[in-house]
């Protein structure tokens, strides 16, 4: 894919199966890809998801209320913990958006990335939870076992994500699709902005963990219709992209295979 004047490739580990992009997008990229509006359009405009499955795995696996959301986002995932008694702080790379959080937010504490890693290792949490976060990182198991340190033994780090090359149906029919498309106009490459550094399955999702030293305590794998539509549109092609969602979602719940597009994770610090 081509963004800020590069080409970025996709390449794709022989031995584990992990795809990552090359080169890895540097911090004139990043500052590029992340600002306010980035967020306005994936956040603020969205409807605010679910988060009543977190709030049970924590008070099962977490009863200690100290917790930190390492991109936060819009912050009302922090809001609802504070309602229900947890200790709050949030992280996001945008020193814009962390003043708004502020403002929009009190009784919640907010940092900068610089803000946090400024810290140092003093300040611990029970939990630190990551939502959409690891793809977008370069080297994802050094960055966990930097959180590590600002948690004590017996911590949790919580963690929800795609697995976006997982051997799902849904994958399966995009993939061929995107061969026809690239086989017609001649080319392989896209116009996207590369967010994510690496696309991972459920096995190598895992390592990554468990690799940075991670004890493994809950581990689930659901399918979601992204990226096609969640509701049929008018179109022929968005109603053919919804059944195929669809049908998709339904091979995931029967199969024994784990072959999800999105997972849950808890790990304990050991």
């Amino acid at each position: 894919t081509t963004f800020n004047h590069k080409i970025f490739q996709y390449k794709e580990c022989l031995q584990c199966g992990l795809v990552f992009i090359d080169p890895v997008p540097n911090s004139d990229d990043y500052g590029r890809m992340y600002s306010e509006s980035y967020h306005s359009e994936f956040y603020f405009k969205q409807t605010i998801p679910d988060y009543s499955n977190w709030l049970q795995l924590f008070e099962q696996y977490a009863p200690r209320k100290r917790i930190l959301d390492y991109g936060c986002g819009d912050g009302h995932f922090l809001k609802l913990l504070q309602a229900e008694g947890y200790t709050c702080a949030g992280v996001e790379y945008d020193p814009e958006l962390v003043a708004r959080l502020r403002k929009d937010h009190p009784g919640i504490t907010f940092y900068t990335v610089d803000e946090f890693w400024e810290l140092g290792s003093g300040i611990q949490f029970d939990i630190i939870f990551m939502g959409d976060v690891l793809e977008h990182i370069s080297a994802p198991a050094d960055f966990i076992k930097q959180l590590m340190d600002k948690i004590g033994n017996g911590g949790l780090i919580a963690a929800q994500g795609p697995l976006e090359n997982n051997g799902n149906l849904a994958l399966r029919v995009r993939k061929v699709l995107s061969k026809l498309k690239s086989g017609i106009n001649g080319k392989e490459v896209a116009g996207h902005v590369p967010y994510h550094i690496f696309f991972s399955n459920y096995k190598n999702q895992k390592a990554v963990f468990e690799s940075a030293g991670l004890k493994s305590i809950y581990y689930h794998d659901f399918e979601t219709s992204w990226p096609f539509p969640a509701q049929p549109g008018r179109s022929p092609v968005s109603a053919v992209q919804h059944f195929i969602a669809r049908s998709s979602m339904f091979l995931s719940k029967t199969l024994p295979f784990k072959t999800g597009n999105r997972f849950l994770y808890i790990g304990e610090k050991k």
